[in-house]
């Protein structure tokens, strides 16, 4: 059974017509679940008709909201006398400069003994604009430390104060980032004056700006590792498509591609169910379109090569960025490269082969190509700084006398690729591969 922590606003309740009584308005709620119960307060709803399971409520509000109405019907209670002159003493700070810390303090431990919880209460100045968001912020911001171990997170928006829920969801956002995730779920009780009145679940909200900053990194940085979790139940073919991805992405697995590659074209190849969402059939599009298609793209009625797949990767890693993970393809799509022209498709990735000097020594080949072709400097610093990053860094350049730091910048990666791409291009247009082809590819 799932766990939660409450986190719900004290407003300012509402003007009754009946007499101008102020105060909330009673209404019988209905949940998702066809539980009801009626009473004035939603938050009294969300306790106590066992809609979730709550471990810990932390109540959110200004100073000069309505806390008094969470005493109200315990302020007359004989066995704790101290509830009422609390209750008075409430009201009267509400209705002038507002609550009290002694009195939030007083109100948290009265309420915990009432519900049986913990309870954590947040206040701050009733004045939310550009000048005070820097200071309410940081209260909301700790709201993640506050929550009860090992509980998700309920949300009831019904008695907020303005644009509050909206900071409350960036503080959670803030909060809950690097964190193992938590579902958040959020509430709203619709008041209605006639009939029952509709406990609205609104937590499709918190997974859409789940999915919309996931879709952001997978687009930004190729990492979808959170995407393909939220791809669990809507595209299980997706999640490990893109949990795949992202692993030869993050690990420098490149010739992990050709496979991948083969498996993505036969699922992006399946029809779908047709009750997607939206937003599954978009990741969708930009899995075959922006992955798919730019590192396998299409050569009239020829099949790629093995090295031409991971020259492409290689391009697509410093299209978004990962220089490090670009320069090492590239060295790997050179040496795929002249293994297709002077030996076996069989020995690429086999490093004991490319040192073998009684095989097709394939190392020496590559260096005369590079020689003959007159590249040997721009295809020699890719080789270097691959080097350079297995090893850590160096103090010495490849035939440099002079030392330096052991290491390098980010811009000296991205010249040498820059430099690079002419020589990759004499390089690969002079040496012919044999009919080695990837696996899987179509023509």
């Amino acid at each position: 059974m799932k766990h939660y922590t409450l986190i719900s606003f004290v407003g300012t309740g509402a003007f009754k017509k009946d007499g101008g009584k102020e105060g909330y308005s009673e209404a019988s709620y209905q949940f998702p679940n066809g539980t009801t119960y009626t009473t004035n307060i939603f938050l009294e709803a969300l306790l106590k008709s066992g809609y979730r399971s709550i471990k810990k409520v932390i109540l959110l509000g200004t100073r000069t909201s309505s806390w008094d109405v969470l005493l109200a019907d315990i302020r007359s209670d004989s066995s704790s006398p101290d509830y009422g002159s609390l209750w008075s003493k409430i009201i009267d700070e509400c209705e002038s400069a507002g609550i009290s810390d002694e009195s939030a303090a007083l109100l948290e431990e009265a309420l915990s003994k009432k519900l049986c919880l913990p309870v954590a209460i947040k206040v701050h100045t009733p004045v939310i604009d550009a000048e005070t968001i820097p200071e309410i912020f940081p209260i909301y911001n700790t709201l993640v430390s506050e929550l009860a171990p090992e509980t998700d997170i309920l949300l009831d928006i019904t008695h907020s104060f303005r644009s509050l829920p909206i900071l409350v969801y960036q503080a959670l956002q803030f909060g809950l980032t690097g964190l193992p995730p938590r579902n958040v779920e959020l509430i709203y009780g619709e008041i209605r004056n006639n009939g029952l009145s509709p406990a609205r679940d609104l937590s499709q909200y918190w997974q859409l700006s789940q999915i919309t900053e996931a879709k952001n990194l997978f687009a930004r940085r190729l990492d979808g590792k959170r995407l393909a979790q939220l791809l669990h139940d809507e595209w299980p073919q997706g999640e490990e498509l893109i949990s795949r991805f992202s692993t030869i992405v993050e690990c420098n697995l490149a010739l992990d591609i050709p496979k991948w590659l083969k498996d993505a074209n036969r699922d992006l190849g399946r029809p779908l169910k047709g009750t997607e969402p939206e937003w599954v059939l978009e990741i969708r599009k930009i899995v075959q379109s922006e992955i798919v298609e730019k590192i396998s793209p299409a050569k009239g009625n020829r099949s790629l090569k093995t090295s031409e797949v991971l020259r492409s990767f290689s391009a697509l890693l410093e299209q978004h960025g990962l220089f490090i993970q670009a320069i090492i393809t590239l060295q790997v799509a050179l040496e795929t490269r002249t293994i297709e022209a002077f030996g076996s498709p069989d020995d690429i990735g086999d490093y004991s082969a490319w040192h073998d000097i009684d095989g097709p020594n394939y190392q020496k080949n590559y260096q005369q190509k590079r020689e003959a072709l007159n590249v040997v400097h721009p295809l020699r610093d890719i080789e270097s700084i691959r080097n350079a990053i297995a090893h850590g860094g160096y103090k010495k350049r490849w035939g440099s006398k002079a030392s330096k730091g052991l290491s390098f910048t980010a811009q000296e990666i991205r010249d040498a690729l820059k430099k690079s791409k002419e020589a990759v291009q004499i390089f690969f247009d002079n040496v012919r591969p044999k009919d080695s082809v990837v696996e899987g590819q179509v023509p």
